[in-house]
């Protein structure tokens, strides 16, 4: 029967071998404070052979700083007793560029009575990684935009940069541990939820969400926000932006301002030349701006069709005026004379970089659904939504009013003849809200 091998443990001399080998810094300390062992990576750190840190005290191998802190580390570890552990950071200090940051962890031994007689540690040097930290650190302060990290599940704090104090007002330590709520910063609470909302709807990344937030000293501001889901150390967290746009909301008031005033003019200028349409651009404008409401137009194109409506007959200014203001009818030649305003607008207006199809709206403005309009007689959906309903507001408002050839017909002719027209014609949607807004909504001309 063959002879069982018996297993053998590590002798103390390979384990002796084993710690030297270790590349991180190895030692133990006795009870009072005396280095009882080190393997040459410790040697290596302190820059001393082994031989001249073993038997020497803490406090004649280390710098006071460092001494402090492995007495506090021991004292807790001689608390928790057999089987602690604790550990703590040191850093060097000196120049960025030669400053050392080291991780010390250290663990309680126990004596063959169960009492703690020694402490066994180990050195890591997280330079590189506190480096890193500091550049990061620098980059997310020197960010113009306020940024913010928070708790997902309890929306407190994590952390806060520099332009966050500039924009609110509310110190980092006022803010960490604390919602957003909690300091009052949203003006309208309500658009917190809706963002929230947003955020998950777009699974876990919001984009340019305008709001309006409240600084500390209770100043309201326009704020641009940008939010991001993610995880830090292992937990959910959002990290969001804020950008104050106060400048650029005056700056785009002021240019709107100005484009008002500028189209305004230009509005005048025509009437000044066809005195029997005066206020005619801008009651097809109000009309058609209010049925475009009525039809669920988003804002940004509400404001498109507005500025066009009141300067869609811009190509009039190129008319005669004996022409505009001829009291009789027009002959052949005159009439088609007239006709080409809108292709002459178009050639003005095409100039200009407006955000909006207003060139195509004052081309398209005499299109028919059925073709039968002009100048390129288009028919449906060649014709943008925009031209088709100027087109059911100029045809009512030009009916409702007095002309040079004719007296006023009435708003009942009016609707009566975009009635006739709706859907072969006329956009039916745009003349369903127009008869709407007159006969159920009060709207006057």
């Amino acid at each position: 029967m063959a002879a069982r091998r018996v297993k053998k443990g590590i002798s103390q001399q390979d384990l002796a071998k084993i710690i030297d080998a270790i590349p991180v810094p190895v030692f133990w300390v006795d009870d009072q404070e005396v280095y009882r062992g080190c393997n040459p990576a410790m040697g290596a750190f302190f820059g001393l052979p082994c031989e001249e840190i073993v038997g020497r005290r803490i406090s004649e191998v280390c710098k006071p700083d460092l001494v402090a802190k492995a007495f506090a580390s021991e004292q807790q570890l001689l608390k928790m007793g057999p089987g602690g552990t604790d550990y703590y950071e040191w850093d060097t200090g000196g120049p960025i560029s030669s400053r050392r940051w080291v991780l010390i962890r250290k663990a309680a031994v126990a004596d063959a009575e169960g009492k703690v007689c020694a402490f066994v540690g180990t050195i890591f040097d997280i330079s590189e990684f506190r480096r890193n930290e500091m550049k990061l650190t620098h980059i997310f302060n020197l960010c113009p935009d306020a940024i913010t990290v928070t708790d997902k599940a309890t929306g407190c704090y994590l952390d806060v940069n520099d332009s966050y104090e500039a924009t609110t007002g509310y110190l980092r330590a006022e803010a960490l541990g604390h919602t957003s709520l909690d300091l009052g910063i949203w003006a309208e609470p309500s658009e917190r939820a809706d963002a929230v909302a947003e955020l998950e709807a777009e699974q876990g990344s919001l984009r340019n969400y305008e709001t309006r937030f409240r600084r500390k000293d209770g100043s309201i501001f326009p704020a641009l926000i940008s939010a991001e889901e993610t995880e830090i150390l292992g937990a959910p967290a959002i990290i969001m932006t804020t950008r104050d746009i106060t400048a650029q909301k005056e700056n785009e008031e002021r240019l709107s301002r100005t484009l008002n005033q500028t189209i305004a003019a230009i509005a005048h200028t025509i009437e000044k030349r066809d005195p029997y349409t005066a206020g005619h651009q801008q009651r097809v404008s109000e009309l058609a701006t209010a049925i475009a409401r009525d039809m669920g137009m988003d804002k940004e194109k509400l404001e498109g069709l507005r500025l066009g409506g009141i300067i869609h007959d811009i190509g009039k200014i190129y008319l005669p005026a004996e022409i505009l203001s001829r009291p009789g009818r027009l002959n052949s030649a005159e009439l088609a004379l007239v006709k080409t305003h809108s292709e002459v607008g178009y050639e003005i207006v095409s100039t200009v970089d407006f955000p909006w199809p207003v060139a195509k709206l004052i081309l398209q403005h005499h299109e028919r659904l059925d073709g039968s309009g002009y100048p390129n007689g288009l028919r449906g959906d060649e014709i943008i939504i925009e031209a088709q309903i100027l087109a059911v507001a100029d045809v009512v408002e030009a009916m409702a009013s007095h002309r040079p050839y004719r007296p006023a017909l009435g708003i009942e002719t009016a609707l009566d003849e975009i009635r006739q027209g709706a859907g072969r014609v006329y956009n039916a949607d745009a003349v369903g809200a127009c008869v709407h807004l007159f006969e159920a909504e009060g709207f006057s001309l």
